[in-house]
């Protein structure tokens, strides 16, 4: 069975002889844009694919260095020795600041407090008085309108 296949060539010469006596047609218009729109987007799709191959490559090379570095200098250094007793003075002044945020911030407390009530508190009061416009817009009995690009109560008709 497989000997009684035709050759491209000889599979050639058969589809000539089968279309040799058919008529030409004329090719639809835009047939040749269409072919160079989808041989760019063929091309557009490979280069895609290496590209995202290579940066998949790329970042798992990084990993790897990565973690092979991480590896190194925690074997070399003893780093679970720093961990568990950690080293005297090893941060200098960060350590001060650190300590001494820590103790203005426990003995300003009251004051972070109040100052959070207040923000708080402002807050509050502004969004009423935006809710209390928005009721004065929509109520027509109101004479009042409390007007907030001059900070003024202006009386006025209602309609």
């Amino acid at each position: 069975m497989a000997d009684s296949l035709p050759t491209n060539a000889e599979l050639d010469a058969l589809i000539d002889a089968a279309l040799r006596d058919e008529p030409l047609l004329p090719t639809p218009p835009g047939l040749h844009r269409k072919i160079q729109e989808r041989v760019l987007f063929a091309a557009l799709q490979e280069r895609e694919r290496t590209r995202f191959r290579n940066t998949l490559l790329s970042a798992l090379g990084a990993l790897f260095v990565l973690i092979a570095g991480t590896v190194t200098v925690v074997t070399l250094t003893h780093f679970s020795l720093f961990y568990h007793h950690g080293v005297s003075g090893g941060m200098g002044l960060m350590d001060y600041y650190l300590n001494r945020f820590d103790v203005s911030w426990s003995s300003q407390i009251g004051t972070y407090a109040l100052l959070l009530t207040l923000g708080l508190s402002t807050l509050s009061l502004w969004a009423g008085l935006v809710l209390f416009r928005t009721q004065m817009h929509l109520t027509p009995f109101c004479t009042t309108v409390l007007r907030w690009t001059t900070g003024d109560v202006v009386m006025r008709q209602a309609r």
